[in-house]
Order: C-alpha cells, then structure tokens, then sequence
C-alpha cells in the first residue's frame, strides 16, 4: 500500500493573535515511520506554549499510522509562516497568517428592531493588523443582494487597517428577519435583526395605551403644603392643579415633576405594561404658571432602561458610548429625540445631566407593546420545489407579548392529525417575549403533497403561506457527462412532474444559452391529475466551441449535462472505389479523454467488420486508427463507423460514432415482358446496383413516360420507390424502345434498354368478356367475344351501383404475369361489390380524334351521362369488405358525392 501523508488545516488560514494554534499531522504507511513539524525550515520544539504529542496504531492490514499534534497558546506574529508535515521523504505544508484585531457591529446591541417599509442599516467595523476581507452573511443562505441589501465599504490604512461594510435596505420587510454574520478572517460576529409588521407610533405613557399613575415613580420629587410635583405630573402637557387633599386642605399639584435633589443622580422612571417597543421620547419643561414666575426644564439627560426594573442598561450610540440627547430650551415647547435603534424594555429611566433653573420635566414616550408577529421560519422561501420522496419541513414562529395557539391549514382546510405529519412545538420566554416555534414534517413526501400550507393564529388575522411544489425532476439522457464528435447533434431533455405546471428555463455555464443556436421545445401533458411538461433542447450540429455544462433550471431544482465534443476531421467524408486496390479509412479525432477509459473499433451500417469479412481482407491498426480494405470490390460500397466506446464498464457508457463512405457507380439491369397484346398490362422492372442508391428514370424512345399516359404507373421494386413500371390497357402505340437510366450526383449515368412488341388479337381468338345486365330485379350475366366494350347507365326505379373489387384488381396489377382476359368469377378476379366511398373509377371515354386524357384532366362522374365510358385505374384502394351483390337486395349504393342508383346495359360492341 502507497504511504500517505495529511496536514490539518489543508489550506492556508489566519489565525488570531493571542488564541491558540493547533496543527495536527498524520503519516500511513506499511512501515512506521517517525514525523516531524517544521516551522519556516526549524523543527518545531516543545516550550512553555508548545505542546507537541504524537500516537501511532496499526490497523487490521496492518497499516502503520502515526498522528503528531502539535498546539501553542496565546500565538503572536512570530507564529506566522509556513508550517511543514514531514516523513519519509514526503512532505505536507500549509500557511499560517496571524492577526490582531478587533470587530464590532453597530447598532452596539443584540437585537436590532426596525418596521416594514422602513430604512434598516447594520455595519460592521474592523479594525486591525493586516486588511481583511470583511463581508456579510444571513445564517439562513439567503443572498443579501438578491434580497435588496445594498453594500457599502470604507478602507483606511496606516498605523492600522480600518474597515467600515455596512448593508442597508431602504424598506426592510418582515422576512428579512433573522440573524446575519459578520466575518473578517478568523474573526465574527452576529446580530438578530427583527423586523415587525403594523403601526408602532402609540402613546406609552398617556392615552389609551398608556399607564396608571402608579406606575411613574421617581428618585425624589418637591413637596410642601402648597406645592406637590410627584412623578405622575409629569405626564406631557399636563398643566397646574388646585385639589384637596385628605385632610381637607388644598395643594397644588404641578404641571411637571421636579426632583428634591439639584444632581446628576436624578431620575424619573415610567414601568409599561408589558414589554414595549420604545421608539422616540419627547420631553417639555415645568408648567409656568401666573403666580411664581418660575422657569424650569431639563436640557440634557441619558436613557436606561431595564426588563426587571432592577439590572439596567444605558442606552449607547453606534461607538458603544454614553448617549446624551439634547433637552429643552423653554418650559413650553415639546422637544423630540428619536432612538437611533429602538429597544425592547419593561422600564425605562430618563436621568437628567443638565438643567435650567430646577430639575423638572414633561414626558410622552412613542412605540408600541411588543406585536405579534408570525413568519415562515423554514424554508425562508415563499415557494420550494420539493423533490418527491424527499422529507417536507415547516417552521412557523410566533412572537408577541403573550402565549397564543399556531394552526395549520392545507390549501385552506384546516390540517388534522391524520395528515401523515409530526407535528411538535417549542416555546421560549426571553425579555418579556414568548416565542413559540412550531413545526409539521413528512418524512416520505408524494405528488399530492402539493398544496398552500398555512400556519395562522386562530380569532386574529395573522397568518403565513408558503406554496409547495413536490414534484420530481428527471433528465434524459440520464448520464453527467455526455460525448458526442462535432458535426452531430446533441439532444438534451427534462421532464417536470407535479400537480402544478410549471415553466422550465436552461442555462449554458459558458455564457447565454440562445447564443448557442440551440433549439427549445416544450410539451404539457396530463394524466391522472399530474401535469407531465418536458423541455428540450436540440443542436443538429455542434462543434467544440459547444463544450461545457447545460443545466434545465425549475426553480431551485435542476440537472446539469456536462456536454463533451471531440473534434472530429473527416467525419461524413466520402471516398470512390477502385476494384481490386487498397482502401484506408481513418479515424481522425481530437479530444479523447485522458481519465475515462474508451475502446475503438469499426463497423459498416451497423454491422461488425468481422462478420462481413470472411476473407481476411479487411484489417484495423488501432495505432494509427486506421481501417484497411484490400483487393477493393464494388461490394465493398457503403457507410463505415468508426465507433468510440467511452466509459467503458459503468452505467454511463455511451458510444460515439464517426461516419465514413465508400461510393461505386451505378449500374442497371431491365427485366420484364418484351412482347405483350393488345389490351394486357405490361410490366417492366429495372434492377439497379450502386451506392449511394442512384435514382431512376423511365423512358420510351427517350420520352419520359409519365408525359405519355395516363395508363402509366409506377410500383416499389427492389428499393426504388418506382422500380417496376405497369402500363395497363397496352395498345399498339405502346410498342417502342423503353429505357431505365440509373443517375447519381458523384458518378456518370448508368442505362439499360428493352424492346417491347405489341401484337392484336383477333376476334375469334378473343377471349369472353363477361357482362352483368340487370333485367327486372334480376341480374342476368352474358359472356360476349369482344375486345371493347361501351356501357351506357339509365336511370331505374330500383337502382344500385357496381364496381370492381379493387382488392382483387390491386392483386392483378402487382402480379407478375399479365392481366387475364377472362372474366370469371372468382377469388383472384375482379366480383361486385357494395360501395361506401367514391371509386373515380369510370372516366367518359373523348372522342377519337382527341388524345388520351392524363390522370389529372380525367373527372369522375356520380350521375352516368349517356354515351360510351371506359375502365381506367383506380387511384385509391377501397377499404371495403367484398359484398357479393344478389337478386334480393334492395339498398342504395353509392357512386360519387350524390346518391344515384344506376344500372349498366350493353349499348355497343367493338
């Protein structure tokens, strides 16, 4: 077994100045072996702050693995430097970077409290040694630009290094609740920001929300027999009063508390109700009243509050010191001080440091008690996409000055206990606040888990709603990493299944996927209340500049190809092929992976080289890649795979192939009837060798043939759409020289020729032409010796249509041998049938003089006109059983777009 050597910490970090310092080394081999530390090229030693230990065990293979650590306290500048693990000739390092400073968040508190649609700022300073990054951070992963955090930062450099980052939100909202981090190398802290919803501007003191006298006390306040101004005058406005006391003597209680005491350890202290937002406090002086002439007010004081009443705190300003608001300058005018941050307290004391004439003032203060609040805890987001059967968790925390009860709802109906969730709840009581947090998780998640859920606070409006999307994600082809060689395509596809629909978007790492020239499609499907959507992507032809990762994005969710072209040269080339020489085809490709093994090896149209090679003449260097062809045959035409087989033995493996062709010239071989009589079907069939397949073209006496008539038509043969040639109803112009001719776009035109002679048919040779005649209701049949037959179609009373079953003549006109002359009756000849669907069967037969009607100037007729009519080919098969017509039936049949009811007779005889 190789020896192994491991540092820790692996990479380069800064340590803090005074902390402690801890490097651990751990060294496996087959042999022991002893390590060593060294700190800038010197052995680490043990001292007074170095501890140095080291262990060494072996395992069940008998491994040998020895562990040093090494550890110092309260480290300094010295310590910084590179730190190197060593042993048996191998060797580990890291490097240590040492800092002294200091950070501070401001506002200098622990809660920071702000308002829905409010300004919100937090900043962090760093001051110190060596310029760090400083940066900010939600411990809930959100991304604090994306939420509308807008960044700042100040550097000052000189004796020391002063760094200000500050992230502010001009309207904060009630998600942007939570904690967030300041970190600057090993140095961080953490702020709990809270966010509340509604108005926070009451009256805590006076009004509706404010509190009873006894709730406003004081250190001292001035009295005598005529004159009382406790704490509790010194409600904002209040004015004199003349009151009897107890034993019935008057006093006059004072628009205003006066302290007894002239010094700086004066206070007036108001108790709330419960725990209060304090926002803002406004003050005024003394009541001047007509009789003393007196003039008193406060022009200075400083801020404590409490939650017990007993522990205080003073309230500070961003630098953490002492803040002092400026007071009053008359006894009349109300002076306003917002808090720069506003604090949560049960009590709260004004202190006066300055002063006009005697201690004395009027108070109001503004906030609100403590809300109620409610949020989404987990997820932060207001709409997931979960991945089924993956576990659902939701969080919902309550918050207010009192306990209360949290709900649940489903797309809302209220959730039971029978939903297949846990739920479980934890309530907390700090600073006068109770939070309760509760919680509803499913373990194994399914389709139907989609759904709005709700956590909401009965009998109130409070209420939160995050939607869920369970749904699955799948990628096809379902491979990381996808090869293809340049100039194919690449297809990548994703299908989304949920209760909802949802759009798809993709993404290309190297830059804007609709730069890429790619083709996207989507498609929307339903089926048993879920909605399928597949999106695509397509390229038919993709070069090396297409490399790189393709992700399809739904949300958070997504599946990301890792899309590999090699470079291929040659690929779709083409060579011709000379007989009885030596061919090379070779594999050029560029790309080939160095850490995916892959295999190569050729085939022709899909098929091994080995097994088409009985004679050894086909050979592969795999060296050169190079596939050889010896003593060359015409056979040997055709398309050639060079195959690459990549990632061979795992569940990604996939092939690529690279195409080549071999070309031979075409050649042609007729066939078929070289005398024919008149009135038979000719069939002509031409034979054709080649690659590529070379196209055919028919002629007689070097006139194409679809010029000539419209009797003429064409049938598949041997891999040509028309390879067999049928003229039907041959007459003796139909004799003549006909002509195959083979072309091909890469080599010369390749033609075979046949004369074909058309002989008449006496009328005593002449085979029956069996008619039907419908005389009465009964159908009577004659066999007349004819070679040309005129119908003429009356109109009856009880009539119906006839035609040939078109099965049958379909089997006459694909069969070898020429069309029959007798009319019989039977399984392979033509019977009459029951018509659902236009035959265009009859054509009205021009006059002599008139050259034969083409296929597209030929009109069918629904309504027989008088005259002579002749048979042409059905153009259509009738998809129609074979209904032998009888005597007895009286149905309509029929023949065209109207219903006609028609009878044949013998009109004429040629």
């Amino acid at each position: 077994t190789a020896s192994l050597l491991k540092i820790s910490p692996e990479s380069g970090e800064w340590a803090r100045y005074g902390r402690d310092l801890s490097i651990s080394c751990t060294f496996s081999s087959k042999y022991h072996e002893s390590v060593q530390l060294y700190h800038n090229e010197s052995l680490a030693h043990v001292s007074d702050q170095v501890t140095i230990t080291s262990d060494a065990f072996t395992d069940v293979d008998g491994q040998q693995t020895t562990r040093l650590r090494y550890m110092k306290s309260n480290i300094n500048f010295d310590d910084a430097g590179m730190y190197e693990c060593r042993a048996d000739n191998a060797m580990k390092g890291v490097k240590i970077n040492v800092v002294k400073g200091r950070l501070k968040i401001f506002p200098k508190t622990e809660r920071v409290i702000a308002f829905e649609g409010e300004r919100v700022t937090l900043t962090c300073e760093y001051q110190g040694s060596h310029r760090l990054d400083v940066t900010w951070s939600s411990t809930s992963g959100r991304d604090l630009k994306k939420s509308g955090f807008v960044v700042g930062s100040i550097v000052q450099t000189g004796n020391f290094v002063l760094t200000k980052v500050d992230i502010s939100k001009s309207r904060a909202s009630f998600s942007d609740s939570g904690d967030y981090t300041c970190t600057a190398g090993p140095l961080s802290k953490t702020v709990t920001l809270e966010v509340y919803q509604g108005e926070c501007n009451n009256l805590l003191v006076s009004g509706p929300h404010g509190v009873p006298d006894s709730h406003m006390t004081a250190s001292s306040y001035y009295e005598d027999s005529i004159y009382r101004d406790s704490p509790e005058r010194a409600r904002l406005n209040l004015e004199d009063v003349r009151v009897q006391i107890e034993n019935g003597n008057y006093v006059i209680m004072g628009g205003g508390w006066v302290a007894n005491d002239m010094d700086k350890n004066e206070w007036i202290q108001v108790a709330f109700k419960a725990q209060s937002i304090v926002r803002s406090i406004w003050t005024q002086g003394r009541f001047e009243s007509n009789c003393c002439n007196q003039s008193d007010w406060v022009t200075e004081y400083r801020v404590q509050f409490s939650q017990d009443g007993v522990s205080w705190q003073k309230y500070k300003d961003q630098s953490g010191n002492d803040l002092y608001f400026r007071a009053n300058t008359d006894s009349g005018t109300v002076v306003k001080n917002e808090l720069p941050s506003p604090i949560i307290t049960k009590y709260i004391r004004i202190s006066p440091t300055a002063w006009h004439g005697n201690i004395a003032l009027r108070l109001e203060i503004k906030g609100c008690l403590i809300p109620q609040n409610l949020r989404i805890l987990e997820p932060i987001r207001k709409t997931i996409n979960l991945p089924v059967p993956e576990t659902l968790k939701i969080s919902c925390e309550y918050t207010g000055s009192k306990r209360d009860v949290v709900s649940w709802s489903k797309d809302y109906v209220r959730m039971g206990m029978v939903d297949g969730f846990r739920r479980s709840s934890k309530e907390q009581l700090s600073g006068g606040r109770v939070t309760i947090t509760d919680t509803i998780t499913k373990a194994t998640t399914e389709f139907l888990d989609s759904g709005n859920y709700t956590c909401f606070i009965p009998n109130s409006t409070f209420s939160e709603t995050i939607t869920v999307h369970a749904m699955t994600l799948e990628k096809s082809p379902k491979i990381d990493r996808y090869w293809v060689s340049s100039q194919n395509a690449v297809h990548l596809s994703c299908e989304y299944r949920s209760l909802n629909r949802r759009d798809f978007s993709w993404e290309y790492a190297g830059g804007d996927i609709n730069n890429r020239q790619f083709q996207i499609t989507r498609d929307v499907k339903k089926s048993d209340g879920a909605v399928f959507v597949t999106s695509s992507i397509r390229k038919p032809y993709v070069d090396v500049t297409d490399s790189g990762n393709y992700t399809c994005r739904i949300g958070e969710m997504s599946r990301t190809w890792e899309v590999n072209v090699l470079s291929v040269s040659g690929n779709g080339s083409w060579q011709a092929i000379t007989p009885n020489q030596t061919m090379y085809l070779e594999c050029d490709v560029k790309g080939l992976p160095t850490d995916v093994p892959y295999q190569m090896f050729w085939t022709k149209e899909g098929n091994s080289i080995k097994d088409l090679d009985s004679h050894g003449r086909m050979n592969y260097f795999p060296n050169s890649r190079t596939l050889q062809i010896t003593r060359t045959q015409l056979s040997d035409a055709g398309k050639y795979e060079c195959n690459i087989l990549l990632e061979v033995g795992s569940p990604a493996q996939q092939q690529v192939s690279i195409t080549m062709e071999i070309y031979a010239p075409p050649k042609t071989m007729l066939d078929g009837m070289k005398t024919i009589n008149v009135g038979d079907s000719l069939h002509l069939y031409c034979k054709t060798a080649g690659y590529p397949t070379p196209s055919v073209v028919w002629k007689k006496n070097g006139r194409s043939l679809s010029e000539l008539s419209s009797r003429v038509t064409f049938l598949p043969y041997g891999g040509l759409d028309n390879g067999h040639l049928v003229v039907f109803d041959v007459s003796g112009s139909e004799a003549g020289e006909y002509t195959c001719e083979a072309k091909s776009s890469y080599f010369s035109s390749a033609s075979s020729r046949l004369q074909v002679d058309v002989k008449e048919v006496s009328l005593a040779t002449s085979p029956p032409l069996l008619i039907a005649i419908i005389v009465g209701s009964v159908v009577v049949f004659l066999a007349i010796v004819c070679c040309g037959v005129y119908v003429k179609c009356n109109q009856r009373a009880k009539k119906k249509n006839y035609a040939y079953d078109t099965d049958s003549l379909e089997r006459l006109r694909q069969s070898r041998p020429r069309l029959p002359r007798n009319n019989t009756f039977n399984e392979d000849h033509p019977k009459i049938i029951k018509l659902t669907e236009e035959p265009h069967f009859y054509s009205k037969r021009p006059p002599t003089s008139s050259p034969p009607l083409s296929a597209s100037s030929q009109r069918s007729v629904s309504t027989f006109e008088s005259g002579s009519y002749e048979r042409v080919p059905l153009r259509n098969k009738l998809n129609t059983p074979d209904i032998v017509l009888t005597d007895q039936e009286e149905e309509g049949y029929n023949t065209g777009s109207t219903q006609e009811k028609v009878r044949f007779s013998l009109l004429d005889i040629k």
